[in-house]
Parts: C-alpha cells; sequence; structure tokens
C-alpha cells in the first residue's frame, strides 16, 4: 500500500475514509486477535484510528505502512487489555458478567495477557510468523514475500510455529 495513493497527508487532502476502509479489515483483525471480545475490540478499533490519524503526518516512508498501523493496534490492545485487568469490575459488572458468560464465545483479558506471554517466549521467526499469519490476518502467499521464504518454508515454520503454541499453552495450563 502507498500513502500517495491517498493524496498529501501533509498539505491537508488526504483521502482518510479510503485509507481506513483500505486498513480497517487489519485494524479489527489485530485488535479482536488480541482483545477476543468484540463488545471491547470496537472501542479499541476506534482508539487505533485515532492514534493513526494523530501519528500519520509523523510517519516515516521507510517503513512500511502497514506493519505501522498493525503495531500501533496491537500495542494499544494489549495496553487496553493491562488496564482492564487493573479495574475491578463493580459487583453488578461481576453478576451480569457471570450471568451473560454461558451466552457468549468471549476470550478473557487474563487468557489473551497469558497468549502474548507465550508468543514472547517463543523463538522470534516462529512467533513472528504466528502472528502475522493467525492474529493480522496474512496470507501464505503474503507471507512468502514479506519473508522472502518459499511457501513450502511458510508452511513449515508455520506448522512447526503452531505445535509449539500448543505445546507452551498445555504446559502452561491454558488450554
Amino acid at each position: 500500500m502507498n500513502l500517495n495513493d491517498f493524496g498529501d497527508r501533509r498539505m491537508g487532502n488526504f483521502d482518510w475514509n479510503s485509507f481506513f476502509r483500505k486498513i480497517n479489515p487489519r485494524i479489527r483483525y489485530a485488535v479482536f486477535g488480541v482483545i477476543g471480545n468484540q463488545r471491547y475490540s470496537e472501542d479499541v478499533i476506534q482508539e487505533v484510528r485515532f492514534k493513526v490519524w494523530k501519528n500519520l503526518p509523523t510517519f516515516k516512508e521507510e517503513s512500511n505502512i502497514l506493519t505501522w498501523v498493525i503495531s500501533i493496534a496491537r500495542n494499544t490492545a494489549i495496553d487496553s487489555l493491562k488496564k482492564m485487568k487493573r479495574e475491578e469490575p463493580t459487583e453488578e459488572e461481576a453478576l451480569n458478567n457471570m450471568v451473560d458468560s454461558s451466552n457468549r464465545q468471549e476470550a478473557n483479558p487474563v487468557l489473551a495477557i497469558s497468549v502474548r506471554e507465550i508468543l514472547e517466549d517463543m523463538p522470534k521467526d516462529l512467533s513472528e510468523i504466528l502472528i502475522k499469519k493467525e492474529i493480522e490476518g496474512y496470507t501464505y502467499e503474503e507471507l512468502t514475500k514479506l519473508m522472502k521464504l518459499t511457501k513450502r518454508k511458510v508452511e513449515s515454520r508455520l506448522n512447526k510455529a503452531r505445535i509449539m503454541f500448543k505445546d507452551m499453552c498445555l504446559i502452561r495450563k491454558i488450554i
């Protein structure tokens, strides 16, 4: 994706609607991958969009815009999880959560932090490919180009990463 396709961000004629329409699916996928809860994800997505809008004029085009945006999304989602973990629910919220929990399939914020810790403990090449495929939503073709690997090597590395991730989850009794 080329930023110049959307106008000049420094001259005030940047097409924000087209830009966000193009990157919003990636933001949504990255945030939901960390948060795991649709309701909370929407708030975080809005925060990410604001941060991108606010900081885009200072973006250095030496790096990939999509990677920059996904980093903002992932970091904002992680910060949001940490904040949720610190905040104690009110008695009414706790009761509503207990009643609603049987009716929805949402990830636990503490679980998401545990998953993040596992990814950080994995070898960088394995966690990177797992994050790009499963959280950021890259296709195999995109991964081959991005990581400069053959499709077979991407598939092999991704399989190894999935097995290691599952084993680490089992060891830590997450699943």
